[in-house]
């Protein structure tokens, strides 16, 4: 008798067990998704939604999502939509709860806001439901709305910060980008504007000017002109009423910007038969709205007009100056193994030796390696100070150039037919760059009065530089002011 009450002791407390197991594990996740259902204003799957409808009083905004963050609006125009935006409204739909219910089948919705609603949101689903919610005015305290399902008896009230991310603007759900590319896959650049026409290419992911000048570009400048076509948000579009051609400044354009992509994103460097259509942007006239300056812009490809602010127009309206590398020379400190200088003092040749610089002999006076022999310690090179030759190199990386001249005379005129000092950068038997400094200039933007400055060239450069006359000084030394000295016992 004692045997069969235990094992029906057994069996209750394995059925409980059992039961309790299904509760608190299988049955988690049905439980939460049924209370969800229960707090949410509407039972909505956001991966199934195909139209969104966001109707105001004045007006309707009709999204429709044609992949996935991928949204078109067709009213109350057709254009492009922000995807991000689109999606963050369906996310706070489906997250929408209701915080409490104030009252059931109220005589008089006008004190809530809902007769006429403020807001009526309707969306349609590829399952074929709908759904539909209307949203009142906020409560006293401004956190929170109230809100009511059309066939519902309840007024309720959510999340302001929730409903705030469901009503938006048509400018808000709106693409708003400037010029749609690829940051990463343009190759080509041109640019005209007030300050004359450039052309930029990517090579291997170095940008270089090809005219008017060719040169390098400086990375900093042409990332910040990139980012400000990609990044840039539109201001204010303009659908109605729209000037004509003229009055928007597009018969002349102020800026025209025209970029190229590599055909299948593959782009940077590519020549030009093997890219896409360019992506044309054009900034016309200026309009003044509140104190505030303007422009008229568009796209060649879409029939938008934009306006964007004075910002942007400054970053697009860049000079040669801005756009070009102000390096003095352009060369990697570590391939540097031989230096020759001729200066007013006297000619040397400086060698690296593994980590040790030394007084050597030029490329063209070196003799064969079958003639080369190990030095006797009376006929060891001497050594080379090494802060004389970090100061040579600091000066050529460090300094930048003060200004350009693009057309220059005879190179007699600035003194560097006959140089004062020449520089020859080494790397083995390759020469990396020769460098002439000539006589005093003097820059046509006022400097500080203690600065003195001298005309430089590089050899295969097409134009003439004003640099500081500091970056000659290291330069201009004789045998005795960079040898070591050696200290005797």
């Amino acid at each position: 008798m004692k045997f069969k009450g235990t094992l029906i002791l057994l069996l209750i407390f394995a059925v409980v067990g059992a039961m309790a197991y299904y509760y608190d594990y299988k049955g988690g996740p049905q439980r939460e998704s049924r209370e969800k259902a229960a707090k949410g204003l509407l039972t909505l799957d956001k991966a199934k939604v195909k139209e969104l409808r966001l109707h105001y009083p004045d007006k309707e905004i009709v999204g429709v999502r044609e992949k996935e963050s991928q949204w078109k609006i067709t009213a109350p125009i057709a254009a492009v939509g922000d995807g991000a935006e689109w999606e963050r409204v369906v996310a706070n739909l489906s997250d929408l709860e209701k915080e409490k219910v104030l009252a059931e089948s109220p005589a008089d919705l006008k004190p809530f806001g809902l007769d006429p609603p403020v807001l009526k949101v309707s969306v349609s689903t590829t399952d074929g439901k709908t759904f539909e919610a209307h949203f009142g005015i906020p409560n006293p305290t401004g956190s929170s709305v109230y809100a009511k399902l059309p066939n519902g008896k309840e007024v309720v009230l959510v999340p302001s910060t929730t409903y705030q991310g469901i009503k938006k603007d048509l400018l808000d759900l709106r693409d708003r980008s400037l010029l749609r590319f690829k940051e990463f896959d343009v190759y080509s650049l041109n640019l005209k504007n007030a300050n004359g026409s450039y052309k930029l290419l990517n090579v291997n992911r170095n940008w270089e000017i090809k005219e008017p000048v060719t040169t390098k570009a400086e990375p900093a400048e042409v990332s910040a002109l990139l980012n400000a076509l990609s990044f840039t948000k539109v201001t204010e579009f303009i659908d109605y009423n729209v000037p004509t051609e003229s009055e928007m400044g597009f018969d002349n354009p102020a800026i025209m910007v025209s970029l190229v992509e590599g055909k299948d994103g593959q782009g940077a460097g590519k020549v030009s038969d093997q890219a896409e259509r360019p992506c044309e942007l054009w900034v016309g006239a200026a309009k003044e709205i509140k104190g505030a300056h303007y422009y008229y812009a568009k796209d060649t490809a879409r029939k938008d007009i934009m306006l964007i602010d004075q910002t942007v127009f400054t970053k697009l309206n860049r000079s040669l100056t801005e756009l070009r590398s102000k390096e003095l020379v352009f060369f990697h400190r570590y391939e540097v193994d031989g230096i020759d200088l001729k200066s007013e003092k006297e000619s040397l040749s400086l060698r690296k030796d593994k980590t040790q610089w030394f007084l050597g002999t030029a490329p063209a006076a070196r003799p064969m390696p079958a003639q080369e022999s190990v030095p006797s310690a009376a006929e060891a090179r001497p050594k080379v100070k090494s802060d004389q030759i970090v100061a040579m190199l600091n000066a050529l990386e460090s300094f930048k150039v003060t200004e350009f001249v693009d057309r220059p005379g005879a190179l007699g005129t600035y003194g560097l037919e006959k140089p004062r000092v020449e520089v020859v950068l080494w790397k083995g038997e390759d020469r990396l760059a020769q460098v002439h400094f000539g006589r005093a200039a003097k820059p046509s933007m006022k400097q500080a009065e203690d600065q003195r400055f001298c005309y430089m060239n590089v050899t295969g450069e097409a134009y003439v530089k004003i640099v500081n006359l500091e970056v000659m000084s290291p330069f201009n030394v004789s045998r005795s002011e960079i040898i070591e000295t050696e200290v005797k016992p």
